[in-house]
């Protein structure tokens, strides 16, 4: 069944680019994981479908066609008919595969990947990348296979060891038929390796492998190198400066873009507009990242503000740099001592290429190489430079030839010897190991399965935080298999019994209540412990620290606070425009706040603030009544707290003082007095001398009832009258003064 294949340019790039160390933990087809954590799913064996030219055939997403034999971790055995994949083994067998229009594709991380034949198959082309972990080809089984028969590919087989060992292997009885193209004279390439680390042949067999210089595969940057690159379908020449008349400051190159769709069918015809920034650093311009870039048909591009730009000879300016990934160059020399790049697959140096000048730049840990183009050089003069490398131990081997055919072994020309035997795959707690033993005569090989090791354990706490989730994970250490895990959930309520308080007079001390996000109480003494404050007994603000311990880490301060007391009672003493406020001290307490009630706004004033116990509030209305309450506070290191409620009472000022008039009538007296403000009412009291004892002789109720006449008096006889105003407050009478004192004879 077919399948797409998303090809990633910049997972290849990644491979290419990037200097290549062994990962621990590594195992057979594996995903690696990267020092910082992160697992990518890079192994994978894919055949890839190409057209008659050798290119490879892409869908509308420009996703590569082709037939996934394992990718993601997965066995797909189902993909392409007549190949099976044992990933046990490592091995892919193809049984009668007519596959000339098909390239196959991997990336074993490492394995030893093995290629079985059955009867007669066909490939276009092998390619064995390694990733740093070696690329190792076998070719075993009875059958026959030819790669590479329309030759439409300088090699028939590319190993990509990338700086690690690879070995192309053949089976005693397989018969190998490997073509390249006849100018390429090139079978085999091991390419972005050094001379320790190139591959070898275990077959038996002697080759002639011939090694040249390179520069190791790295981003590159070019001054004025006029070339072009393919990139999501769209082909473009970096050649063109124009100009913009809208933005006549601004720099801007122009690209001609031909677009394809997936059948290689032109779809779309014109430039492509970047605007361009100088980069000191390289002397040179490169694509302003902010800019995006504009495309425009020719047609729009004749209307558009973009024209191109004219030097002073009648040439385009050509001077913007291209940036191209992953390729390498091999050195040129003109026997002068200077250094010349030329791009590796151009098969010789002729009069159409030119000479660039490399020149290598440390940029913090990555190496760059800044090319400028020189067509000064007469390049048809210059000679391969062998002697040394710009990057001395990174070479490309080739097993030159237009052909190699291997028609196997004969097992019946010799007794096998075998060598004492390499453990080849070893044995961890998840898989068996495989130890071979090879042939010193004729390379053939044969295994014994090493047993799987034990899982070694170890257990890993990661303490819970006051915010975060913590675990206990038991793990092997080789495998990474995980026996168990818990978590450990973090404290998420910490409180303590209360937050505020009131004076006592004894220490306070509020308990502590710690639950996790589970709602799981935990234990004081074994989870946490808990210091408090000294003191705690008289009004004030004070810490409580929560530390935790075992399966937490961490701590968390708390705070409450001891209010002052409440005021006890409030005692008064009135007169007629002032009330005196008296009332118990507080223990502990920095002072008093005396407030009164106001009845338009409805609520309490401060009137002052005072470190006495009493308090006289002056200028008042006579027969007044008015409500005050006290409130107790106390100051710890600058800061205020008041007590947590407050004492009230309502009190009244005296009655004003009536103004009597008495009239003598016949055996009568008539009195009537001035009405007082706030009055409830009146009490009037008579003696019969200057100086005797006076006795109440009416109780009036209401502040308006100021007359009152005494009868049945003794005719001649004179009698004396007072009367005072009285208010009553509270369920309490408050009695004004008397008033002066007024006689009449009665006739």
């Amino acid at each position: 069944m077919k399948k797409l294949l998303s090809i990633l340019p910049a997972i290849l790039i990644m491979l290419t680019i990037i200097p290549m160390v062994a990962f621990a933990g590594n195992g057979p087809m594996s995903p690696v994981t990267y020092p910082d954590g992160n697992t990518y799913n890079l192994a994978y064996i894919k055949f890839l479908e190409i057209d008659e030219n050798g290119k490879f055939k892409y869908d509308e997403d420009w996703n590569c066609i082709g037939y996934p034999i394992f990718a993601d971790a997965k066995e797909h055995n189902d993909a392409l008919n007549g190949a099976v994949y044992d990933r046990a083994s490592n091995t892919l067998t193809i049984t009668d595969l007519k596959a000339e229009n098909l390239v196959l594709e991997t990336n074993c991380m490492g394995d030893d990947f093995n290629l079985n034949v059955v009867g007669d198959c066909e490939m276009a082309q092998i390619r064995i990348w390694g990733y740093g972990y070696g690329g190792t080809l076998n070719i075993i089984g009875n059958g026959t296979l030819s790669v590479n028969t329309k030759k439409l590919y300088d090699n028939a087989i590319i190993l990509y060891p990338e700086g690690s060992n690879s070995s192309l292997n053949f089976g005693k009885n397989v018969h190998v038929n490997l073509y390249a193209k006849v100018d390429a004279a090139k079978i085999i390439d091991a390419t972005y390796t050094d001379a320790d680390k190139a591959f070898t042949f275990s077959n038996g067999q002697t080759y002639t492998v011939t090694k040249s210089n390179s520069i190791r595969e790295r981003d590159v940057y070019y001054e004025g190198y006029e070339s072009s690159e393919i990139e999501n379908g769209t082909s473009a020449s970096y050649t063109d400066k124009v100009v913009n008349s809208t933005d006549p400051e601004g720099f801007y190159g122009c690209s001609k873009t031909t677009k394809y769709d997936g059948e290689g069918n032109v779809t779309a015809a014109g430039v492509t507009i970047r605007k361009l920034v100088y980069n000191e650093k390289y002397n040179a311009y490169f694509k302003d990242p902010s800019v995006e870039e504009q495309f425009l048909t020719d047609e729009e591009f004749g209307e558009s503000a973009y024209s191109y730009s004219v030097d002073g000879d009648g040439n385009k300016d050509s001077f913007y740099p291209c940036y191209i990934y992953s390729s390498t160059y091999q050195i040129y020399t003109d026997g002068k001592g200077n250094l010349y790049a030329i791009y590796k697959e151009w098969s010789s140096v002729s009069e159409d290429k030119c000479a660039m000048i490399p020149k290598k730049i440390i940029d913090g840990e990555d190496e760059l190489y800044v090319f400028t183009l020189d067509k000064t050089v007469d390049i048809s003069t210059l000679e391969p430079y062998t002697e040394k490398t710009i990057l001395d131990d990174y070479y490309t081997y080739t097993l030159t030839g237009t052909e190699l055919v291997y028609q196997g072994l004969s097992e019946e020309a010799h007794i096998h010897t075998y060598n004492s035997g390499v453990v080849t795959k070893a044995a961890t707690c998840t898989a068996t190991g495989i130890k071979t033993y090879t042939c010193t005569v004729c390379g053939a090989t044969k295994t014994e399965t090493i047993a799987k090791t034990a899982h070694t354990y170890k257990t890993a706490t990661t303490k819970s935080t006051t915010a975060k989730n913590g675990s206990i994970v038991t793990k092997c250490t080789v495998c990474g298999y995980i026996k168990s895990q818990s978590t450990i959930y973090y404290p998420k309520s910490i409180a303590l019994s209360s937050t505020k308080y009131t004076y006592s007079g004894k220490v306070i001390t509020p308990t502590v209540t710690v639950k996790d996000s589970k709602g799981t109480t935990l234990k004081n003494g074994t989870d946490y412990t808990v210091v408090y404050a000294s003191g705690r007994k008289t009004p004030g603000q004070y810490a409580v620290k929560i530390t935790f311990k075992g399966y937490y880490s961490g701590s968390k301060v708390l705070y409450f606070t001891i209010l002052p007391g409440v005021t006890s009672k409030i005692a008064t003493a009135t007169n007629s425009s002032a009330i005196k406020l008296a009332w118990k001290a507080v223990p502990g307490v920095t002072g008093y706040r005396v407030y009164q009630y106001d009845t338009k706004t409805k609520k309490y004033v401060t009137l002052k603030t005072t470190t006495s116990t009493s308090c006289t509030v002056t200028k008042l209305k006579s027969g007044t009544s008015y409500k005050f309450a006290v409130k107790a506070y106390t100051i710890i290191n600058g800061k205020v707290f008041w007590s947590s409620g407050y004492k009230t009472i309502t009190a009244a000022t005296n009655p004003g003082t009536p103004t009597l008039k008495v009239t003598a009538g016949s055996k009568k007296a008539t009195l009537s007095w001035t009405k007082q403000t706030g009055a409830t009412g009146y009490v009037v009291y008579m003696a019969t001398s200057k100086n005797g004892k006076y006795s109440r002789i009416a109780t009036l109720k209401g502040n308006s009832n100021v007359t009152y006449t005494k009868t049945g008096l003794t005719k001649g006889r004179t009698y004396y009258f007072k009367v005072a105003a009285y208010e009553t407050v509270g369920g309490k009478t408050i009695y004004g003064a008397y008033s002066s004192v007024k006689y009449v004879k009665v006739k």
